[in-house]
C-alpha cells in the first residue's frame, strides 16, 4: 500500500484538484486539497502522506503535506454519508477550523463546505466531537512539527496527555522542532 509520496510535480489539474507525482518515472496521480493545489508549482518537489481510497471502479490516492491532515481526514471520513471527494472538500477549511467547528458545534461552517448539506454537517459534529485524532484538539500551536515532537518526548518517558497539555500553551510564534523541544523542558519543570 502507498502511505508517502517524494517527487517532482508533473502536471496540475485545478479542474478536478489532481496533480500527477513522479517517482521513479512513474507518474502518481493524486488528489489534494484546494488550498494545497493553489500553493503549488510545475517541477517543484513535493512531499506528501498518501491515503488510499479503493472502490469497486477506482483506487484513487489522496494527499497530505502532514500526518495530521491525514488523520483528520480518516476520521472525517469514517463518518456515515462522507464520501472521499467531500473530505477533501471539508478539509479545504483547514485543520484548525474544522476543529474548532466540530467541537463548538458550528454547523453553518461545516456546511458552507461544497458537497456538504446541514444533515451531513450536524452528523459529522455528533460522531466526531470529542473524539478527533490526538495533537488536532482546538487550542495551542498545531504545526506540522508537532507530531515529530511528541514522539521524539515520548521516546524520552513522558507521557502523551502530559505533553499535549504543555503544547497547547504554547506561543504561536515557536514552530521550530527544537524550540519547541526547549518550551516543552522549561515549562514542565
Amino acid at each position: 500500500m502507498i502511505g508517502f509520496l517524494k517527487g517532482t510535480i508533473t502536471d496540475i489539474d485545478i479542474t478536478t484538484g489532481q496533480i500527477i507525482i513522479m517517482v521513479n518515472n512513474v507518474g502518481y496521480l493524486v488528489t489534494v486539497s484546494s488550498t494545497l493545489l493553489t500553493s503549488l508549482n510545475l517541477e517543484s518537489e513535493i512531499a506528501l502522506f498518501i491515503q488510499p481510497e479503493i472502490r469497486e471502479d477506482a483506487f484513487d490516492l489522496v494527499g497530505f503535506q502532514s500526518k495530521e491532515e491525514k488523520k483528520f481526514y480518516k476520521k472525517v471520513r469514517s463518518v456515515n454519508g462522507v464520501g472521499s471527494k467531500t473530505a477533501v472538500n471539508v478539509m479545504n477549511l483547514g485543520v484548525e477550523v474544522l476543529s474548532s467547528a466540530i467541537e463548538n458545534e458550528d454547523v453553518k461552517t461545516l456546511s458552507s463546505v461544497s458537497g456538504l448539506g446541514k444533515k451531513t454537517a450536524e452528523r459529522i459534529i455528533l460522531e466526531l466531537k470529542g473524539k478527533l485524532p490526538t495533537g488536532l484538539e482546538s487550542g495551542g500551536n498545531t504545526s506540522n512539527n508537532n507530531e515529530t515532537v511528541i514522539e521524539a518526548l515520548e521516546n524520552f518517558g513522558y507521557k502523551r496527555k502530559e505533553i499535549l497539555e504543555v503544547l497547547k500553551s504554547i506561543p504561536v510564534e515557536i514552530i521550530e522542532e527544537q524550540e519547541i523541544v526547549k518550551y516543552f523542558l522549561k515549562s514542565i519543570r
